[in-house]
């Protein structure tokens, strides 16, 4: 039992506390036509800690207690004279939220983990900074409690990991507030930025609720808010836009530590998997023979390790010299399955989520893992290994998807080391996954929930998680990783001293994302695809842009973007394209072509670029449409709804950029890049809206309906045919 569960359920509590008690002195709210509240038989109002009476099944007291005694910085508590009427503000607040909601619905008693946190941060820095009531906090308070939430937020990005951030019940309570705030899609990141998201939101949405429940503040004789916080600007988009600009504080791994951490890795598999794979089956072999451990390890004893080329010791010393050979093969394969993680992670770019979804089984056609596809190149001289699993973020539902592994020459038999990492784990831990019911049996990466030995049933065994993978990485390199030869310079420094332990798994992507576009500029593309962005400029702002050195390559390819675009407006070569911004282009083709007049294409390439440059253009690329926002900043529709318009603005708002904002803009056009984010879109909308019909339903899908006319139009208008919708 944790610490924190200890202290909940020791606490004392009056067993006769009635509902007029908890409520002295609250207004009196109507009951007729609502539900009633939920009712505590444990809390009275005074007491250091409400724990609310929750009904649902599983729940734990840490999702339903509100803490109210807090130790300040300046050594004062919550319960101390000084603070009595800060601390009664918040109680009635919390209070509301339960019984009188004046937005959306009440809370329920699962929401007071995340409540209680946003209500301990925001008394913290209230006291701090010498904030006495809730009629104190304006605007200005409010944005000056963003920045320093972010000042926070990115402090500890870049040295421990973001779930460092969380308290007990904020981990144990993530995701239960069920507001219209919390619902916000975000951008890329990580499922360890999926926690700084979280802890963003609980720390915002508690001024969203004082503003909403402004009303009834006053009812209770408590002066509100003066001002709508953060100007207006919903807290689920604030808590995205604020995690995401700290996971790019979160670097790539310096060239020296990721060569010699994936040198770790390759070499690792390479040399131990033959031997590792063949005393595992064989040990659980003798375990179903014998019956006894002191039998099996008697045997075990008698087993060499290979000797790997160009050596004359084997890389491992013998069993029979070890103290337990069963404990001893377990750390091997530990490690084994810890290399294997890295290699892929590290050769495709997936994020941690994405690799944890990687089904189990063998192909019968290809005798590859089932996860693994192939493909012929375009050229048919390749052979492309492609890894299938489930795609989550920037998804509004978790979807198949594939991600390219490794290539090879046609023809050849040899599998690249990363298809073989596949191999080794699906081999390694089948028998493990047969000892399994349900979805772990059909995963490829299982974890041993046991320190030590072996598992006799599934039981112990579970499907890998994310921080199960951090921690596997981060004990394979401080054992296996010779830190002693890696260069020692201000980047790597940090992690020789810690042999690794400031290791994330998210910088894998970074560190990829920045690798191909270091080879090649124009891959950008591909690196957008293969991490299933839904723009190029997502790929280019969080994982390209983090780097100093490539800041040049990236302008300098989208100004090359940008001239070509401009080029074939000018010369009347476009492709056929919609949008008010196309509109705009082609009925200013003679101007753009006097910027060429009478030059030979090198030089109208000069001349274009050169007007470009000038003048700061830059296409931005958004899976749906592309935009120029400098040549008119001030009609970007994103900037109008973000209220941040600008005459210097050369870029869109990001935070507010989405189909239903673009579609609209002056500055928006549709071209063929776009076609497959349209199709797409008409499919999953037409079937949605014809199912729903089908059910008597489709009032209910309207939006669905208008979405799926949006699609057919673009796709009309690019030439390309309506797919087919098959129910």
């Amino acid at each position: 039992m944790s610490k924190a569960r200890r202290k909940i359920l020791q606490c004392e509590h009056t067993t006769e506390a009635l509902i007029s008690d908890i409520c002295e002195g609250m207004p009196a709210y109507p009951t007729e036509g609502r539900r009633d509240p939920w009712v505590s038989s444990t809390s009275r109002w005074q007491d250091s800690r409400w724990l609310l009476d929750n009904p649902t099944p599983g729940s734990t007291p840490c999702r339903s207690v509100i803490v109210w005694d807090l130790l300040f910085e300046d050594g004062t508590s919550s319960l101390d004279a000084c603070h009595a009427d800060l601390l009664e503000q918040f109680r009635r607040l919390a209070w509301s939220l339960f019984v009188d909601p004046r937005a959306g619905k009440a809370l329920k008693p699962g929401s007071a983990g995340p409540l209680a946190a946003g209500i301990r941060a925001l008394l913290h820095w209230m006291v701090k900074n010498r904030y006495a009531n809730m009629s104190e906090l304006d605007d200005a308070a409010s944005q000056r409690y963003l920045d320093d939430c972010q000042a926070r937020l990115e402090g500890v990005a870049q040295e421990a990991s973001l779930e460092d951030l969380l308290d007990e019940n904020e981990l144990e309570a993530i995701d239960t507030t069920d507001r219209e705030d919390n619902k916000e899609t975000s951008q890329d990141t990580d499922t360890s930025l999926q926690v700084s998201v979280a802890w963003v939101l609980h720390r915002l949405v508690v001024w969203r609720y004082m503003w909403d429940q402004r009303a009834a503040m006053r009812a209770a004789g408590v002066e509100p808010l003066p001002q709508e916080p953060f100007g207006g600007r919903k807290a689920g988009r604030l808590a995205n836009e604020m995690a995401t600009k700290a996971g790019r504080k979160i670097p790539p791994f310096p060239d020296e530590v990721a060569v010699a951490i994936m040198n770790a890795a390759h070499a690792y598999m390479e040399t131990a998997a033959p031997d590792v794979l063949r005393m595992v089956e064989d040990m659980l072999a003798l375990r179903d023979t014998y019956k006894t451990s002191a039998t099996v390890s008697r045997h075990m004893k008698k087993w060499e390790f290979s000797v790997p080329p160009g050596s004359d010791q084997p890389w491992h010393s013998p069993l029979a010299k070890v103290r337990s050979p069963p404990e001893t093969l377990r750390l091997l394969a530990d490690d084994l399955s810890r290399a294997c993680s890295i290699i892929l992670q590290s050769e495709t770019g997936m994020r941690a989520n994405e690799l944890c979804s990687l089904p189990a089984g063998i192909d019968p056609e290809t005798g590859l893992p089932a996860c693994i596809e192939m493909r012929l190149s375009k050229s048919g001289m390749l052979e492309l290994f492609y890894l299938k699993g489930t795609l989550s973020k920037t998804r509004p539902t978790p979807e198949s998807a594939t991600w390219l592994l490794a290539a090879r020459p046609r023809g050849l038999d040899v599998l690249p080391n990363s298809v073989r990492a596949v191999e080794v784990i699906q081999r390694l831990l089948q028998p493990f996954r047969d000892m399994c019911d349900g979805k772990v049996r059909e995963t490829l990466f299982v974890a041993f929930n046991a320190s030590e030995g072996f598992p006799m049933d599934g039981q112990i065994i579970s499907a890998l998680t994310n921080e199960i993978m951090l921690n596997w990485q981060k004990r394979f390199v401080a054992a296996h990783v010779d830190w002693a030869t890696v260069k020692t310079t201000p980047d790597t420094q940090k992690y020789i001293d810690s042999k690794g332990e400031c290791l994330q798994t998210h910088q894998w992507r970074k560190t990829y994302a920045q690798f191909v576009f270091q080879v090649n500029p124009k891959l950008l593309p591909a690196i957008a695809r293969q991490f299933k962005h839904l723009s190029i400029a997502m790929t280019e702002g969080a994982y390209i842009n983090t780097n100093d050195a490539l800041l040049k390559d990236v302008a300098e390819h989208n100004l090359y973007r940008t001239t070509d675009r401009l080029l074939e407006f000018a010369r009347g070569t476009a492709p056929r394209m919609e949008g008010r911004l196309a509109r705009l282009l082609e009925k200013y083709q003679d101007e753009l072509g006097t910027i060429i007049k009478a030059k030979n294409d090198t030089e109208a390439r000069q001349a274009m670029l050169a007007w470009c440059s000038q003048r700061n253009l830059k296409l931005f690329f958004h899976g749906y449409g592309g935009c120029i926002p400098g040549l008119a900043p001030t009609e970007a529709e994103c900037h109008k709804r973000a209220q941040t318009v600008h005459w210097a603005n050369t870029a869109p708002n990001y935070a507010t950029r989405e189909p239903s904002v673009c579609t609209g803009c002056f500055l928006f056009m549709v071209g063929p890049e776009s076609v497959e984010f349209w199709r797409d879109r008409y499919v999953s909308n037409s079937t949605a809206y014809l199912q729903a019909k089908a059910q008597g339903k489709a009032d209910d899908f309207r939006v669905t309906k208008e979405r799926a006319a949006q699609s057919a139009t673009y796709l009309k208008y690019l030439d390309v045919p309506l797919p087919e919708i098959v129910l």
